[in-house]
């Protein structure tokens, strides 16, 4: 996370935390943060302005998927370390065979990173999803949190209950990063991050991505869909729909 003295991004993965924290590290001196270990999560609930990055769910599992193919990020070298053999059949081969395969793990794995459970949680979400609670949920909160969703049936009604209590005042969509960023300063809605003036000279409009996996960056959506079936799309969108949720309070936020 990045924090100072009145608000904390979350800088969860694979939602281009590596770029808009790089900037918002440009834009002030160090001295502005309490707080600057990447992917940190919070340890206790707090009234500061909370500002998330999400991403698509499809594009976040094609993405996580792009990066282990080219044998980039520490998903894909925790997999392959505690099981080569299932690593090869994720990543061995660039086909909607391996993808499926990848995602009948990552759907059904209730952790942050492989193998590394979130025991605070119950068994059957994603890893996306679990990686969206383990940043809105402060860990002094978890165990209250635990005995308030054992009568919960429902997603939706689970999906409602976070988003009343940890909605973040700031969601920004890693596919429209830098325009959500400039949309919301004209606004007005960004004025608590006092930002210099040369703002724009370190984070101009056009600025291009860092740290995403070549695959992932070089195919548009429609050529995507060649590496996965529909149903496995549903699948994504049902799994991952506290994602989704957090994707309509940004549209509502944001009216282009």
């Amino acid at each position: 996370m990045l924090e100072t003295n009145s608000w904390i991004y979350l800088d969860l993965e694979k939602t281009g935390c590596t770029f808009l924290r790089s900037k918002l590290v440009s834009l002030f001196p160090n001295s502005e943060f309490i707080n600057s270990e990447k992917h940190m999560i919070q340890n206790f609930k707090s009234s500061k302005i909370k500002i998330l990055t999400i991403r698509d769910p499809f594009n976040y599992y094609y993405s996580l998927w792009s990066y282990g193919l080219e044998k980039r990020g520490g998903f894909y070298h925790q997999i392959n370390r505690v099981n080569p053999s299932v690593c090869q059949k994720f990543y061995g081969e660039k086909n909607i065979n391996s993808f499926e395969l990848f995602l009948d793990f990552a759907l059904n794995h209730t952790a942050r990173y492989p193998f590394l459970y979130e025991r605070w949680l119950p068994n059957g979400f994603d890893i996306y999803s679990t990686r969206i609670l383990s940043m809105l949920i402060p860990k002094n909160e978890r165990a209250k949190l635990f005995m308030k969703i054992k009568g919960i049936k429902k997603i939706s009604e689970f999906n409602k209950l976070i988003i009343d209590l940890y909605k973040p005042e700031i969601i920004l969509k890693t596919e429209t990063l830098n325009s959500d960023f400039h949309y919301l300063v004209k606004k007005g809605m960004l004025n608590f991050l006092n930002l210099p003036d040369q703002w724009t000279e370190a984070f101009p409009i056009s600025a291009k991505p860092i740290n995403s996996s070549k695959g992932s960056s070089d195919l548009k959506n429609s050529n995507k869909k060649r590496f996965i079936s529909k149903k496995y799309i549903d699948l994504i969108e049902k799994k991952s729909s506290i994602s989704l949720e957090l994707i309509k309070i940004r549209n509502n936020l944001i009216r282009q």
